[in-house]
């Protein structure tokens, strides 16, 4: 596609070029993605297998719910300021020992897709609460809805249920499938669950973790 563009611009007038740059733009920024994406994908692997040597640790911070979503939700809404996004966090919920900007890319990717499939005037909610012994965080629209048979395949890396692969809705499809790895590396799960025209929830669920605090004990003599 920036094959194309570079052509037109090349062989058209300025409008042309001025046209052209943008869609070069614009297909840079997926292009950029999807290299990020891979690089994350691979870090997170050699994690797995215990290869660290050489690559950056996955840190394991304590991370106030509230902050982490308040901070994808800020993100969000500056780039799509009409869009409706809705906040819910639980007051006083336990931290969640992880890596900061790998939790935050799961959040954002999740939110990206809720905007890309669903209409402009449905809200989005994302969520956390505390349940059953998990941090619950949530991501939902009132989108178009993924199908049953789709719905089984939608962590496997580079499958699209858009499978036209058309510039509106763009992607590579990766984004679920690196969500995915990156909440199983913080001992997380993620379920999904969708209906045609009523949308999708993706669930992402984290064990309660308990964060030491220093004793405050002191010996006595």
């Amino acid at each position: 596609r920036i094959r194309v563009a570079l052509d037109l611009a090349i062989e058209g007038d300025a409008e042309m070029a001025r046209s052209s740059a943008a869609d070069i733009a614009e297909d840079l920024d997926e292009l950029d993605t999807l290299i990020s994406d891979v690089l994350v994908a691979s870090r997170l692997d050699l994690a797995a297998r215990g290869l660290t040597q050489g690559i950056p640790p996955i840190k394991r911070d304590p991370i106030e719910p509230a902050e982490l979503l308040n901070h994808c939700a800020a993100r969000f809404k500056r780039g799509l300021v009409e869009r409706e996004l809705q906040l819910q966090v639980h007051a006083e919920l336990p931290p969640i020992l992880g890596d900061r900007g790998l939790l935050r890319r799961a959040i954002e990717n999740l939110l990206e897709n809720a905007n890309k499939y669903s209409e402009p005037s449905a809200p989005i909610t994302l969520s956390a609460r505390q349940h059953e012994g998990f941090i619950v965080i949530e991501v939902a629209d009132e989108g178009v809805g993924i199908g049953p048979e789709d719905l089984k395949h939608v962590f496997r890396p580079f499958f699209r249920v858009d499978r036209s692969r058309t510039k509106a809705t763009g992607g590579h499809g990766l984004g679920l499938a690196l969500v995915k790895r990156i909440i199983e590396s913080h001992g997380g799960t993620i379920e999904l669950t969708s209906e045609i025209g009523k949308g999708t929830q993706a669930q992402l669920k984290f064990p309660l973790t308990s964060v030491e605090a220093p004793s405050s004990s002191s010996a006595t003599s």
